[in-house]
Order: structure tokens, then sequence, then C-alpha cells
């Protein structure tokens, strides 16, 4: 993954109430990165939580919410982005003609 810290994320960002609302643009976003770095993703999983992975995980979702930051100008922190994509797979295992499935299913073929 490549360095992102030169990306200024706003010092005051819209919130949405208790319910973060994404656009289809932040979510295309979001699974294209995470489709380019499936592979952290599976090790991640496999690993479930072992040591070092705390570092990687971090720095995996703090990329993603950089990369959608500066695509759409919308900002999502980072514990946001790992909800979401926890979302999408849920969504799509619940419901096979959910809008992403094609796009979740390149990232993890488990859904």
């Amino acid at each position: 993954m490549t360095s992102l810290s030169s990306i200024q994320k706003p010092l005051i960002y819209e919130t949405f109430g208790s319910k973060i609302k994404w656009t289809e643009s932040s979510i295309i976003l979001l699974l294209t990165f995470l489709k380019e770095n499936k592979e952290v993703l599976r090790v991640l999983a496999e690993n479930r939580g072992g040591i070092g992975d705390i570092t990687i995980k971090k720095e995996l979702w703090e990329h993603a919410s950089e990369v959608v930051f500066y695509g759409v100008n919308i900002y999502y922190s980072p514990d946001q982005c790992e909800n979401k994509w926890w979302n999408i797979r849920r969504a799509c295992m619940r419901n096979p003609g959910y809008q992403f499935i094609s796009e979740a299913r390149k990232i993890d073929p488990r859904i």
C-alpha cells in the first residue's frame, strides 16, 4: 500500500446523525480499494487477529478512508469503512440480488 499521508482530512466534517449515509460513488471507491487489497483482507480473515495483524488492519482501513476521501471529498473514518465492508458482505450473504454482490465476490469469493 502506498502512503497517502499528504491528503488533508477536513478539520470539520458533516455527520449524518447516528447513521452514516454512504453515497454510491463512495461505496464503489471502497470496493475498488478493497479489490486491489483483497490479499490483505484474506490474510487478516485467515489469521483472525494474529500477532502483527492489528497494525496491518489499522493501516488497511486508514488507507481505505483516505482513498474514499480523496475520491469523493467525503470523510468516512477507518472504523466506518470497515463497518461498511462488513455490512456489504452481510447484505450479500442474505440477499443474492444485492446491488454490489458481483464486486464483493471479487474481493471475497466465499460470498
